[in-house]
């Protein structure tokens, strides 16, 4: 027990001040040395019934495993593989489960992604997180959109509907400020009653307020959420958190569409800047009319900034194909890097974009 303890400090210290150590190996020491000491003291109460510590210490050692690490099938094979005992497996297999399953209550990450997390580094965020927060409702909304008065009765409402190409209409009153939805599905209710109805409902009666409004700012990311929270196919945007004027309409549609856009000019950029070599008196290579590469030092006001805080290609109208660290033959090449990446001194980076807007960030 005091070897336990004393690794357990070793390591809380060693990770803790940032310095290098495994988490595996460990894992299993203290698996098995926790086994083996509550086995111990079960088998001496009653060795009759229950197994020697030595098995308490290979069951103790898969759950502990499967809890740090949120992975059972691995720890499971493993202490497998060290018996090669079938007897071993029920019990193995029922540990190990329960230890994910108290692990993911007390903490929603593994020992390695928290390891990530406390460095800004997201990995459960993907690619597909991170372009759908560079993407924004101001550049994807549709300004034209036919709302439907709150005061407009249900024939009026029924035929705007089916005359037109939408499912979802937002409703708003005299000034234009938004009241809520009314979707093909909420006069569907009462359209087998259309001729009692049609002068007596009134869209205001029907339309749906369990919503939010978006405003130009917010990212598409947000704004799918939103979507898929009270299951629309798209929202209202009104001009200010405050003013609720409605401007324009998302739809989910036009998002998946900018995304698919974004993948592609990714993929064509990354190819580029795989295939790029830049010479040392070479630095600027043009690939189109009024487009260029260049590799600059970042400036003075990037350093200590990331990507994603500089917002470099809302703000400066480029983007940055990759990142070089070192020099000369010693360099190391990022292609495409993170929107986390925080830019240093000692790099350099590759951007493309029009040449009035590279020449503007040169002079910065």
């Amino acid at each position: 027990m005091i070897l336990l303890t004393m690794l357990f400090m070793a390591i809380s210290i060693t990770l803790g001040s940032g310095g290098s150590g495994g988490i595996f190996a460990p894992s299993l020491f203290m698996g098995a040395m926790l086994g083996f000491f509550f086995g111990y003291g079960v088998h001496s109460l009653f060795p009759e019934v229950t197994a020697s510590p030595g098995a308490y210490a290979l069951v103790a050692m898969g759950g502990l495993v499967a809890g740090t690490t949120r992975a059972p099938i691995t720890a499971i094979i493993i202490v497998f593989e060290l018996t090669n005992d079938y007897n071993i497996i029920l019990p193995l297999m029922i540990t190990c489960i329960i230890s994910v399953i108290l692990s993911a209550k007390l903490s929603r990450e593994s020992i390695y992604t928290l390891k990530l997390l406390m460095r800004n580094i997201g990995i459960k965020e993907g690619m597909e997180v991170n372009i759908m927060e560079s993407l924004y409702v101001k550049d994807v909304y549709k300004k034209e959109v036919e709302p439907i008065q709150d005061s407009e009765n249900f024939n009026q409402v029924v035929n705007k509907i089916l005359k037109g190409k939408s499912t979802e209409y937002p409703v708003v009153d005299r000034e234009d400020k938004v009241k809520g939805i009314v979707s093909i599905y909420d006069v569907k209710d009462h359209f087998f009653e259309k001729e009692e109805l049609k002068y007596l409902l009134i869209a205001a009666d029907i339309v749906n307020t369990n919503f939010e409004v978006l405003i130009p700012e917010t990212n598409c990311h947000v704004a799918l959420d939103k979507m898929s929270r009270y299951d629309l196919e798209g929202l209202p945007v009104v001009n200010s958190e405050d003013g609720n004027k409605l401007i324009g309409y998302i739809w989910r549609k036009d998002i998946q569409d900018a995304y698919q856009k974004e993948i592609e000019r990714m993929d064509i950029a990354s190819n580029i800047a795989s295939s790029i070599v830049m010479k040392e008196d070479e630095k600027e290579f043009h690939f189109m009319e009024g487009y260029t590469i260049v590799e600059i030092s970042p400036p003075k006001s990037f350093i200590g900034k990331s990507i994603r805080e500089l917002d470099i290609r809302k703000n400066y109208g480029v983007d940055v194909l990759s990142i070089k660290t070192g020099k000369h033959s010693d360099a190391k090449v990022k292609a495409i890097p993170n929107p986390n990446h925080v830019f240093k001194e000692d790099q350099t980076i590759i951007i493309a974009g029009e040449i009035k807007n590279i020449n503007l960030l040169k002079n910065l």
